[in-house]
């Protein structure tokens, strides 16, 4: 069984989270729950849970705070929160799972599953690690992408990607200095987590760094020239927006 720990500072999202666990995760065992920030360090340190269910947004100090007060985090964490935009961010930034409520049944499952694994496999999570680093750098030159691959995550510099280039399912990660990082997650997970920033979508199979654009060239439509001298088509419907945006610069 997987000692687990449940914290939210609403009762009833407390006994619903419970209630699903029960119904679609045989194998976890509830075994405290906790109503705020400093409750839930204090349960933490008592019962020593392996896995943690942990609300962002408490009226007496976010879940991002309570992880900031522990001198350990040696648990597997899901995230849960209901509309918070900057947390999900920071959370898809660090590729942490999470559980959008009214939670589903099936996404808990999976989740669970996922962090099933990690127990197992007592490995360090280095994406909870890597999202505590950079949670406060999230809108600075400094900020980092969690990139997943198949034996775990590697962290780049947002700064330092030219573009991505979708490939079907997949998304090819092309980086300032030449390397090119495959992950398995289509292109538009990356353009919905990047569009506030310095990323553009300037076709279906191309999401650029702006600041990596070295040429706009209007022939053929419209293409740019990147950092790493490719040359991308423009879309007509993306043109103007990308001009402004350009030129804002």
């Amino acid at each position: 069984m997987i000692r687990s720990l449940i914290i939210d500072d609403e009762p009833r999202g407390r006994k619903a989270l419970a209630s699903l666990l029960a119904l679609h995760c045989p194998d976890v065992e509830v075994i405290s729950m906790a109503d705020s920030a400093q409750s839930g360090i204090e349960q933490i340190e008592e019962h020593k849970p392996e896995l943690v269910f942990l609300d962002v947004q408490m009226p007496q100090g976010s879940g991002f705070h309570m992880l900031e007060q522990l001198d350990a985090i040696d648990f597997e964490l899901i995230f849960t929160t209901a509309h918070d935009q900057y947390a999900l961010k920071a959370i898809k930034f660090a590729a942490l799972d999470y559980l959008l409520k009214p939670i589903d049944g099936e996404e808990l499952a999976e989740a669970v599953a996922k962090a099933q694994e990690n127990i197992l496999s007592k490995q360090p999570n280095a994406a909870l690690e890597g999202f505590l680093k950079n949670y406060k750098k999230l809108n600075t030159d400094s900020a980092k992408l969690a990139l997943p691959f198949t034996d775990g995550l590697q962290f780049v510099l947002l700064r330092d990607i030219v573009r991505f280039e979708a490939s079907g399912s997949y998304t090819e990660v092309v980086m300032l200095e030449g390397e090119k990082i495959v992950v398995s997650k289509p292109i538009k997970v990356y353009d919905e987590m990047l569009q506030e920033g310095q990323f553009f979508r300037v076709h279906n199979s191309h999401l650029i760094n702006l600041n990596h654009v070295v040429k706009y060239m209007r022939s053929d439509g419209g293409r740019v020239e990147m950092q790493d001298k490719a040359i991308i088509a423009v879309s007509r419907k993306k043109k103007e927006d990308l001009i402004k945006r350009l030129s804002e610069l």
